[in-house]
């Protein structure tokens, strides 16, 4: 009644699109999207690539800020591995998920 079927296929600007390569593109994540908050943010940024990655890293952050405060301030040279590795995280994991959405279809 009040829904409608949808077409199998879209025309967007010129082109002609099929609806489930549209909802796959619309459910990929970006690597470069990624990346860029886990480098500034560290465990926060990590939330848009890996939920359980986020508390994780999170969790690791807390502890490594408690490493800096014991050592007087010299445990802050671990801080950019931290960073760095909360980058590489993201970006393996969206590209796990792409695999995973590519798979499906």
């Amino acid at each position: 009644m009040f829904f409608t079927s949808f077409p199998k296929s879209t025309q967007i600007g010129g082109d002609v699109i099929d609806r489930d390569a549209a909802a796959l593109l619309i459910q990929a994540k970006s690597t470069d999207i990624a990346a860029l908050p886990a480098l500034m943010f560290g465990g926060l940024g990590l939330f848009y690539a890996s939920i359980l990655g986020g508390i994780i890293m999170n969790l690791i952050e807390v502890i490594l800020w408690l490493i800096v405060f014991l050592t007087l301030g010299f445990g802050i040279i671990l801080l950019p591995f931290f960073q760095i590795g909360c980058m590489i995280w993201a970006m393996l994991s969206v590209r796990s998920h792409n695999k995973r959405l590519l798979a499906r279809s």
